[in-house]
């Protein structure tokens, strides 16, 4: 009955208040390594607004991971323009990125 009961807690602690993540990639290296495990706050995500200097996990669109673009998929290139009308469905994966700007800031690269 204890474990039942322990089992059920941690899985609704996963649900509906934080769940965990492992950095899969060197994308926001320095900040976070590859192979670091992180909690994400899933009440804060869901009640607040994005913020610059915020960590976002979110699913991208279908075909994002092999940088696809599009209902027709094709490859998105070097010094392109962002995908116009990508895929409707959420990808398998999940993203982790920095916030770097908000609605009506310009970004140079």
């Amino acid at each position: 009955m204890i474990i039942a009961i322990a089992l059920g807690l941690a899985l609704g602690v996963e649900q509906f208040l934080i769940k965990p993540y492992r950095i899969p990639s060197g994308s926001m290296e320095p900040t976070l390594a590859v192979g670091q495990r992180v909690l994400v706050n899933r009440i804060a995500m869901t009640f607040s607004e994005p913020h610059v200097g915020e960590i976002a996990v979110f699913h991208p669109p279908g075909g994002a991971e092999r940088q696809q673009c599009g209902p027709i998929p094709h490859a998105i290139t070097f010094g392109a323009a962002a995908c116009a009308a990508p895929i409707a469905k959420e990808a398998g994966v999940t993203f982790m990125k920095r916030i770097v700007a908000g609605p009506g800031d310009d970004i140079y690269v």
